[in-house]
């Protein structure tokens, strides 16, 4: 990601290869016969055996975007949507055709990109959706969150977050449950859209005004934040997780408050993060930041190459790595279906997104002056 000043973000980069990395392990060590029920012993494993966390992570990153970009400047609200639509489209309107002709999908998917009519929708597209319902409003939510002062942004953020938490916790009474509408919807993930734009600020703030060992400081933050990140997340792997409940979809009331828990985690490791790898420049840093750069193809893809990459290795390799099941499994996915995940991802990438992020339109405008454009880098982050 680059904002206006024309400084590229790695670090964000980083951060998307990382969630499409958790979202592709949720899928593909459940799909390799990894029961939901493990819980591993080594607590940093659960971030990748409860990957659906991965989610979370990319919409507070989108949050966080939309704030460095859009600081200080006016949004033309069409060319924005343009923008949008030009970055998003074209993968949704590939694999749901591919869905539609290829694995029997109903045809209303194709359609029904709201998900609000009936007919659902394909693969992971719904998270695209609770993205563009926060594309539709930021432009108009953002004077009403964003302000110069800082502390009326934490409170108008804290306010908006109290709004969400209540209409959960009404839907739990009404409901008996909140874990759909809590993970499925914008009312859940609204969290981390709010998330991202506090730390998105901190960010700006501390970049422009670094404190006295500011990179110890910054170490210290990234630390604590990945550490408590951990255990939250073990702490609900240890309470079943997402699908080991009693019931689904559950009727505990940890639904109400887990969206804002986890938004709060994510948002305390992007704002370090990215602040540490300001001048980060080398080859590692960026390979890394391009699997980042394709994360949308690989959120996308991924779940038509997970089942493709199973029929290869059944079929022409079917080598046993571990005699343990789920080191086998979990070897057999990183070490072969993840690779290939990211060759066709850098293939969509490479022929199909950009062809369409060439034609983004400049929409942001100086306050009172002429339209400027965003750069090369400005990305909207689909997870």
């Amino acid at each position: 990601m680059k904002p206006t000043s024309g400084q590229r973000l790695i670090g964000l980069d980083h951060l998307r290869a990382f969630a499409a990395l958790l979202v592709f392990s949720w899928h593909g060590l459940h799909q390799r016969g990894i029961p939901t029920t493990t819980v591993p012993n080594n607590w940093v494993s659960s971030l990748f055996e409860e990957g659906w966390v991965g989610v979370t992570l990319f919409i507070t990153i989108t949050g966080f975007v939309f704030t460095v970009l859009t600081h200080e400047k006016d949004i033309q609200y069409i060319a924005f949507l343009r923008n949008r639509v030009l970055r998003l489209f074209p993968l949704i309107f590939l694999v749901t055709l591919y869905a539609v002709t290829a694995a029997g999908a109903s045809t209303t998917s194709l359609f029904m990109l709201f998900g609000l009519l009936g007919g659902g929708t394909v693969y992971g597209t719904w998270t695209l959706i609770v993205e563009f319902q926060f594309y539709i409003a930021y432009p108009f939510l953002k004077d009403r969150l964003v302000h110069d002062s800082y502390r009326q942004t934490i409170v108008g953020c804290g306010m908006f977050s109290l709004l969400l938490v209540i209409l959960r916790l009404a839907c739990f009474y009404s409901l008996g449950n909140a874990q759909q509408i809590g993970y499925w919807t914008i009312f859940g993930q609204g969290d981390a859209f709010l998330a991202g734009i506090l730390a998105g600020l901190a960010f700006l703030r501390l970049k422009a005004h670094p404190p006295k060992y500011a990179t110890k400081i910054y170490c210290v933050a990234l630390g604590l934040g990945l550490f408590v990140t951990v255990c939250v997340t073990h702490w609900m792997n240890e309470r079943g997780g997402y699908y080991n409940q009693p019931s689904y979809p559950s009727s505990s009331i940890l639904w109400v408050f887990w969206p804002t828990m986890i938004a709060v985690c994510w948002a305390s490791i992007l704002a370090p993060y990215c602040l540490l790898t300001l001048r980060a420049n080398g080859a590692i840093a960026r390979s890394l930041a391009y699997i980042g750069a394709i994360s949308y193809s690989t959120y996308m893809l991924h779940f038509i190459t997970l089942g493709l990459c199973d029929r290869l290795y059944a079929d022409w390799i079917g080598i046993r790595l571990f005699n343990s099941s789920v080191w086998n499994e979990a070897a057999i996915l990183y070490l072969f279906h993840y690779p290939v995940t990211l060759a066709v991802s850098a293939l969509s990438y490479e022929l199909i997104e950009k062809a369409f992020l060439k034609q983004r339109v400049p929409y942001l405008s100086a306050r009172g002056h002429t339209t400027i454009k965003a750069g090369s880098g400005e990305l909207a982050i689909a997870a």
